[in-house]
Protein backbone atom coordinates (compact mmCIF):
# COMPACT_ATOMS: atom_id res chain seq x y z
CA UNK A 1 0.00 0.00 0.00
CA UNK A 2 1.36 3.42 -0.93
CA UNK A 3 -0.43 6.69 -0.39
CA UNK A 4 -1.13 9.40 -2.93
CA UNK A 5 -1.27 13.03 -1.90
CA UNK A 6 -3.32 15.94 -3.18
CA UNK A 7 -3.20 19.55 -2.02
CA UNK A 8 -6.09 20.60 0.22
CA UNK A 9 -8.29 23.39 -1.12
CA UNK A 10 -11.85 24.46 -0.45
CA UNK A 11 -13.39 22.69 -3.46
CA UNK A 12 -11.78 19.36 -2.65
CA UNK A 13 -14.49 16.74 -2.27
CA UNK A 14 -13.23 15.77 1.20
CA UNK A 15 -12.84 19.37 2.43
CA UNK A 16 -15.58 19.12 5.09
CA UNK A 17 -14.20 15.81 6.33
CA UNK A 18 -10.72 17.37 6.58
CA UNK A 19 -12.15 20.28 8.57
CA UNK A 20 -13.69 17.78 10.99
CA UNK A 21 -10.37 15.97 11.43
CA UNK A 22 -8.53 19.13 12.47
CA UNK A 23 -11.34 21.25 13.92
CA UNK A 24 -10.09 21.13 17.49
CA UNK A 25 -6.54 22.05 16.60
CA UNK A 26 -4.68 25.33 17.06
CA UNK A 27 -5.15 27.10 13.73
CA UNK A 28 -8.29 27.88 11.71
CA UNK A 29 -8.71 26.37 8.24
CA UNK A 30 -8.47 29.73 6.47
CA UNK A 31 -5.04 30.27 8.02
CA UNK A 32 -3.77 26.80 7.07
CA UNK A 33 -5.01 27.22 3.49
CA UNK A 34 -3.43 30.66 3.24
CA UNK A 35 -0.04 29.50 4.58
CA UNK A 36 -0.12 26.43 2.34
CA UNK A 37 0.20 28.76 -0.65
CA UNK A 38 3.75 29.51 0.49
CA UNK A 39 6.77 27.50 -0.55
CA UNK A 40 7.40 26.18 2.98
CA UNK A 41 4.03 24.64 3.95
CA UNK A 42 2.19 21.63 2.53
CA UNK A 43 -1.46 20.93 3.37
CA UNK A 44 -2.07 17.48 1.92
CA UNK A 45 -4.97 15.06 1.71
CA UNK A 46 -3.86 11.41 1.82
CA UNK A 47 -5.42 8.72 -0.36
CA UNK A 48 -5.16 4.97 -0.80
CA UNK A 49 -5.90 4.90 -4.52
CA UNK A 50 -8.99 7.15 -4.59
CA UNK A 51 -10.11 6.49 -1.01
CA UNK A 52 -9.52 9.41 1.36
CA UNK A 53 -7.65 8.21 4.45
CA UNK A 54 -6.31 11.32 6.19
CA UNK A 55 -4.59 14.66 6.13
CA UNK A 56 -1.23 16.14 7.02
CA UNK A 57 0.13 19.65 7.34
CA UNK A 58 3.89 20.09 7.01
CA UNK A 59 6.16 23.09 7.50
CA UNK A 60 9.65 22.82 6.02
CA UNK A 61 12.70 24.99 6.58
CA UNK A 62 15.84 23.85 4.79
CA UNK A 63 16.54 20.30 6.06
CA UNK A 64 13.86 20.22 8.76
CA UNK A 65 10.23 19.19 8.20
CA UNK A 66 7.78 19.71 11.03
CA UNK A 67 4.62 17.58 11.03
CA UNK A 68 2.11 20.07 12.40
CA UNK A 69 -0.87 17.78 11.78
CA UNK A 70 -1.26 14.14 10.94
CA UNK A 71 -4.80 12.81 11.20
CA UNK A 72 -6.17 9.54 9.89
CA UNK A 73 -9.91 9.00 9.44
CA UNK A 74 -11.16 7.44 12.69
CA UNK A 75 -13.02 4.65 10.88
CA UNK A 76 -9.83 3.25 9.38
CA UNK A 77 -7.25 3.80 12.13
CA UNK A 78 -5.03 0.86 13.13
CA UNK A 79 -4.88 -0.38 9.54
CA UNK A 80 -1.37 0.90 8.77
CA UNK A 81 -2.33 4.26 7.26
CA UNK A 82 -0.52 6.33 9.89
CA UNK A 83 2.71 4.43 9.27
CA UNK A 84 2.25 4.84 5.51
CA UNK A 85 1.59 8.56 5.98
CA UNK A 86 4.90 8.94 7.85
CA UNK A 87 6.70 6.97 5.13
CA UNK A 88 5.12 9.24 2.50
CA UNK A 89 6.27 12.34 4.38
CA UNK A 90 9.80 10.98 4.60
CA UNK A 91 9.88 10.04 0.91
CA UNK A 92 8.69 13.52 -0.10
CA UNK A 93 11.37 15.15 2.04
CA UNK A 94 14.41 12.88 1.60
CA UNK A 95 17.34 13.81 3.80
CA UNK A 96 15.24 16.05 6.03
CA UNK A 97 14.95 15.62 9.76
CA UNK A 98 11.28 15.01 10.50
CA UNK A 99 10.00 16.38 13.80
CA UNK A 100 6.65 16.64 15.53
CA UNK A 101 5.18 17.52 18.88
CA UNK A 102 3.10 15.33 21.13
CA UNK A 103 1.32 16.44 24.24
CA UNK A 104 3.10 15.59 27.47
CA UNK A 105 1.70 12.48 29.10
CA UNK A 106 -0.01 13.67 32.24
CA UNK A 107 -2.31 11.30 34.07
CA UNK A 108 -4.62 14.17 34.97
CA UNK A 109 -5.21 15.09 31.29
CA UNK A 110 -8.70 14.51 29.89
CA UNK A 111 -7.18 12.72 26.89
CA UNK A 112 -4.54 10.77 28.82
CA UNK A 113 -5.17 7.48 26.97
CA UNK A 114 -5.02 9.23 23.58
CA UNK A 115 -1.67 10.80 24.52
CA UNK A 116 -0.26 7.41 25.54
CA UNK A 117 -1.43 5.86 22.24
CA UNK A 118 0.11 8.70 20.22
CA UNK A 119 3.45 8.36 21.98
CA UNK A 120 3.41 4.59 21.41
CA UNK A 121 2.54 5.07 17.72
CA UNK A 122 5.32 7.57 17.06
CA UNK A 123 7.89 5.60 19.07
CA UNK A 124 6.97 2.44 17.16
CA UNK A 125 7.55 4.36 13.93
CA UNK A 126 11.06 5.51 14.77
CA UNK A 127 10.50 8.82 16.54
CA UNK A 128 12.38 9.45 19.75
CA UNK A 129 12.11 12.06 22.45
CA UNK A 130 14.62 14.84 21.78
CA UNK A 131 14.72 15.98 25.43
CA UNK A 132 13.17 19.27 24.34
CA UNK A 133 9.83 20.40 25.65
CA UNK A 134 7.94 23.58 25.10
CA UNK A 135 5.23 25.23 27.07
CA UNK A 136 2.47 26.81 25.04
CA UNK A 137 0.54 29.42 26.94
CA UNK A 138 0.44 28.85 30.66
CA UNK A 139 -0.19 25.12 30.89
CA UNK A 140 0.00 23.20 27.61
CA UNK A 141 3.24 21.18 27.66
CA UNK A 142 4.51 19.38 24.55
CA UNK A 143 7.47 17.06 23.95
CA UNK A 144 9.34 17.48 20.68
CA UNK A 145 9.99 14.14 18.95
CA UNK A 146 12.19 13.46 15.96
CA UNK A 147 13.49 10.87 13.61
CA UNK A 148 16.79 12.11 14.90
CA UNK A 149 20.09 12.28 13.10
CA UNK A 150 21.60 15.30 14.84
CA UNK A 151 22.09 16.30 18.47
CA UNK A 152 19.70 18.65 20.23
CA UNK A 153 21.54 21.96 19.60
CA UNK A 154 21.25 21.51 15.83
CA UNK A 155 17.63 20.42 16.18
CA UNK A 156 16.92 23.43 18.40
CA UNK A 157 18.29 25.85 15.77
CA UNK A 158 16.15 24.19 13.11
CA UNK A 159 13.07 24.18 15.31
CA UNK A 160 13.53 27.88 16.04
CA UNK A 161 13.69 28.59 12.26
CA UNK A 162 10.36 26.87 11.74
CA UNK A 163 8.71 28.69 14.64
CA UNK A 164 10.54 32.01 14.62
CA UNK A 165 7.33 34.00 15.05
CA UNK A 166 6.06 31.78 17.85
CA UNK A 167 9.23 31.61 19.96
CA UNK A 168 8.27 34.67 21.95
CA UNK A 169 5.03 32.87 22.92
CA UNK A 170 6.58 29.58 24.04
CA UNK A 171 9.21 28.53 26.49
CA UNK A 172 11.60 25.77 25.46
CA UNK A 173 12.78 23.44 28.20
CA UNK A 174 15.63 20.96 27.81
CA UNK A 175 15.23 17.80 29.88
CA UNK A 176 17.00 14.49 29.86
CA UNK A 177 19.61 13.50 27.32
CA UNK A 178 19.69 14.69 23.71
CA UNK A 179 19.07 12.14 21.01
CA UNK A 180 21.84 11.00 18.72
CA UNK A 181 22.43 8.27 16.20
CA UNK A 182 24.75 6.40 18.55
Amino acid sequence: MSLNVRPVYKRLKEYEQIKELIISERFPMWFLLWKARSNFADFLALYDDDRFVGVTYLVTSRDLTFVMYLAIDGEIRSKGYGKKALETIQSQHPGNRIILNIEAIEESADNYEQRVKRKFFYTKNGFINTALQYLEGEDKLFWIHSVCSNPVPVLLRGYSRVFLEDLNKMRLIIKGEPCSDG
